[in-house]
């Protein structure tokens, strides 16, 4: 199955025969495209790596923002400013679009910092990602479950550097970007670093080694360069006061060195970031290769699963790279929450509960029982600490909740199936299983079937002191939801 996986499918526009007669007239409600990313991953891991051009939603690829049709181009062709940490996979506008600790690896000067270049020769296996600019540079990626490994091949020259911007996050497109609220990056020793940023609400650290300890290490703000500087800290940023800030690593390379970048990711504190990269990658230099093959047998006996049959090689590779997708998301970080004290199974990325309820959660669960089952507790987790079970959860503070009112407790004078036996009508749940009528006309017989009942009419449903009835246990806290439609949320 591993040999059939293509993860560039789901990120170009979905390639479909031309629009003919009837199908001409089609109005497409979901854009057709992926919206997916080549980058390395790690099954229900924390933490990718992917090429960063800032477009929609990933941050890799071509396409601007788009919620219908063929997408419009932010790009003519392929390129990347660098490669960044913590991308989303299939979502829409998600608005936590992450694209964390940018790596740029450069031969032009320090000023030039977020310009993009030309991406070529791109290859991509599961947990592997490579691709060249047109500077010459060769960029190799790989993820453990919290860390990643950057390897890149520089050409001759004098002032080669390896840059990595500390409040770079989000997309290139309007209200894209994510700004740290505050961070802290320190140099500890040559070819080590550390540093933690607070995006989204979530605090996120890291602790980075560099293989070449011989090229000068350095903080830089404003892309100018803090020679003598150890640590730069910042307790208020704000979008008017924001300048880019990071570390980078510069000297000259010969023709086909190649430098390596560990990093190790925590929501809870550098230390922890420190202990999660020796957990992936143990100690000392070069340890590029042995992650990489690490990931790929986790990757080889997950997608062992299930077996795909058919003589035809393109059904095969469609079949393969389906479930390498859905085994991407979501992220399993255990004893990683940074906002409840207690170790044990924390989750993100949930997005959303009405989108995998019903196709991700069964497959995970029969191929991965054990995952499936620190899922659930994580949800369990989530929903004592913060007060509502979600339908979504990111990495950021809060979750998207149910709002209660959407989804009302029937009561003697709400309209209720014409059967005896169903349990609205008798009082026993709130769960409609009549396969055919209602009693109440102003609600028409699919409303009801295997849903929660709604009423129809204002008088039921608010309690007799105006406000919303909801059902029992269900919180009427949380964003309201834009949605006009009759269904209840499946949360």
């Amino acid at each position: 199955m591993i040999g059939r996986v293509d993860p560039f499918i789901g990120t170009e526009v979905t390639d479909l025969p031309p629009q003919t007669g009837l199908a001409a007239t089609w109005w497409w409600p979901k854009p057709q495209i992926g919206n997916t990313h080549p980058g390395a991953t790690y099954p229900l891991g924390m933490v990718s790596a992917c090429a960063y051009s800032g477009a929609y939603p990933t941050g890799y690829g071509r396409y601007d923002l788009s919620l219908e049709g063929i997408p419009p181009l932010l790009h003519e062709r392929h390129l990347a400013s660098g490669f960044a940490h913590f991308q989303q996979s299939g979502t829409g506008a998600i608005r936590k679009y992450y694209n964390y600790f940018r790596v740029t690896p450069m031969i032009e000067p320090l000023d030039v910092l977020g310009r993009t270049w030309e991406l070529t020769d791109e290859q991509a296996e599961p947990g592997w990602y490579s691709g060249t600019l047109d500077s010459g540079i060769t960029a190799e990626l790989t993820v453990g479950p919290k860390s990643a490994v950057h390897r890149y091949t520089f050409p001759a020259h004098s002032k080669a550097r390896v840059v990595i911007d500390f409040s770079h996050g989000g997309l290139s497109i309007p209200y894209g970007a994510t700004i740290p609220v505050r961070a802290h990056l320190e140099c500890l020793e040559p070819g080590v670093a550390s540093g933690e940023i607070v995006v989204e609400g979530a605090p996120l650290s890291v602790y980075i080694e560099c293989d070449n300890p011989q090229w000068r290490q350095m903080l830089w703000y404003d892309r100018r360069l803090m020679p003598g500087g150890t640590r730069l800290d910042f307790d208020h940023i704000r979008p008017t006061t924001l300048r880019p800030f990071g570390l980078m690593w510069a000297g000259p390379s010969e023709e086909g060195q190649t430098i390596e970048l560990r990093i190790g990711f925590s929501l809870r504190g550098v230390e922890q970031a420190k202990r999660n990269l020796e957990a992936d990658c143990g100690t000392g230099p070069a340890q590029f290769t042995p992650r990489r093959e690490q990931t790929q047998k986790v990757w080889r006996k997950k997608l062992k699963g299930i077996t795909v049959r058919t003589p035809s090689a393109a059904r095969q590779t469609v079949f393969s790279t389906a479930l390498y997708h859905a085994l991407i998301k979501p992220c399993l970080a255990p004893s990683e929450s940074p906002f409840w004290p207690t170790d044990g199974p924390f989750v993100f990325d949930i997005s959303t509960m009405w989108d995998i309820y019903r196709t991700q959660l069964p497959l995970i669960t029969a191929l991965m029982p054990e995952r499936a089952v620190e899922l659930a507790n994580a949800m369990i987790t989530i929903s004592e600490e913060e007060g509502n079970f979600p339908i979504g959860y990111r990495m950021a503070r809060g979750a998207t909740v149910s709002r209660g009112r959407r989804v009302l407790w029937p009561t003697p004078s709400s309209p209720t199936c014409a059967s005896s036996a169903c349990p609205v009508s008798t009082g026993t749940g709130p769960w409609c299983t009549c396969p055919t009528t209602c009693a109440a006309p102003t609600v028409r017989s699919s409303w009801c079937t295997g849903r929660r009942i709604r009423s129809a009419t204002p008088s039921t449903s608010r309690s007799d002191t105006g406000a919303p009835r909801r059902s029992p246990g269900m919180s009427a806290t949380g964003p309201s939801s834009s949605s006009s439609s009759p269904w209840p949320s499946a949360g």
